[in-house]
């Protein structure tokens, strides 16, 4: 999957970005995987998750950005690098609490 070239949270989520292949299913289960170093040596971290909501509000107001630029969410066999995650998070279609 490429890499966005979006640096922070504060970038236009709506660049670079492809809609999803049909509606964004909020209460999916969901895998989150996002970069980890430990010492010298770089791996990935993994962590699942009850719904895309929550996977969704933990790498947006949990990772650095650093993490969040190299993290894939993967919802129902569909995945969604950083950018695509920011659109989801940034809808209007995102669940308030």
């Amino acid at each position: 999957m490429p890499r966005s070239p979006l640096s922070g949270f504060d970038a236009d989520p709506s660049v670079g970005a492809e809609e999803p292949s049909g509606p964004f299913d909020y209460t999916e289960p969901a895998d989150l995987y996002f970069p980890v170093q430990v010492g010298r040596k770089a791996g990935l971290d993994y962590r699942r998750f009850p719904s895309a909501t929550l996977a969704l509000r933990y790498a947006m107001e949990s990772l650095l950005p650093g993490k969040l630029n190299s993290a894939t969410l993967e919802v129902d066999g569909e995945r969604y690098d950083s950018v695509a995650m920011r659109r989801l998070y940034a809808s209007s279609d995102f669940p308030a609490s």
